[in-house]
């Protein structure tokens, strides 16, 4: 169960964010519930957010980002410019399996979120350097304190 994603498999999640409650019994995450990196692939969460509490009956595979990243050749599953509000789980990333490993994930306060949206677009900055790469939307300072999509 995941804010965004429920179960992702060999490619990415980017540019997106949760502020909702999610809550279930295992691989259970702010962005993402369980995401899977097989076959030479390197799958990733990058440039999201979730500010709301994520709860898991099964404590080991429950994140405030990611619930669980799962791979069996040693892979990391990268999860930079990832952030969840501190307190809403236990930790950002929950468990590894198999030789999965998963990086960069940061909780932040309430008040590191003021100005996350600066950081949001850095990568958006670096991540469109051609026309042939995708159009990623522009990060303002939400009224309620929280980054959101710039129209």
């Amino acid at each position: 169960m995941g804010g965004i994603v429920g179960k992702q498999i060999y490619t990415g999640i980017e540019n997106c964010y949760n502020k909702g409650a999610v809550s279930g019994n295992s691989d259970v995450g702010g962005i993402c519930g369980i995401i899977t990196a097989a076959n030479g692939s390197r799958p990733y969460i990058t440039n999201c957010y979730s500010i709301g509490t994520v709860t898991g009956s099964e404590a080991a595979t429950t994140g405030a980002i990611l619930g669980q990243a799962e791979d069996d050749s040693g892979r990391v599953v990268s999860t930079t410019y990832s952030y969840a509000l501190t307190g809403t789980a236990d930790r950002a990333i929950g468990m590894h399996t198999g030789d999965a490993s998963a990086d960069s994930a940061q909780l932040l306060s309430a008040s590191e979120f003021a100005t996350l949206h600066t950081s949001l677009n850095s990568w958006v900055t670096a991540n469109t350097t051609s026309s042939t790469e995708p159009e990623y939307k522009t990060w303002k300072a939400g009224s309620d304190g929280y980054p959101t999509f710039a129209d």
